[in-house]
């Protein structure tokens, strides 16, 4: 118990040291013009961001269908009422 207290004020105080920080950044820097190297990395920060988001979950739900065989043909059937079997998805399937 004395760990888990331990961990708990200790992450208690991350978060407000971090909130803090954000509420500073944000109320005292609100006329900051951004360099044109700073928007594009601010940019490729965001991009790459979701790009790791993307990979990860496409990644999990492999690893579900791999885990899991029932799913992954429910899946497949379902993708060839939708869409049949001698073509590849669209977009125009999604209404179907």
């Amino acid at each position: 118990m004395q760990i888990y207290n331990a961990c708990r004020l200790w992450f208690k105080g991350i978060i407000i040291k971090k909130r803090y920080k954000y509420f500073r950044c944000y109320f005292f820097n609100v006329h900051l013009i951004l360099t044109e190297k700073q928007l594009i990395i601010l940019l490729l920060d965001l991009f790459l961001a979701g790009a790791e988001t993307t990979t990860s979950t496409l990644g999990y739900a492999l690893l579900y269908l791999i885990h899991y065989p029932d799913v992954q043909k429910k899946l497949q059937d379902e993708m060839d009422r939708v869409t049949g079997q001698d073509k590849q998805p669209t977009l125009q399937d999604r209404t179907r």
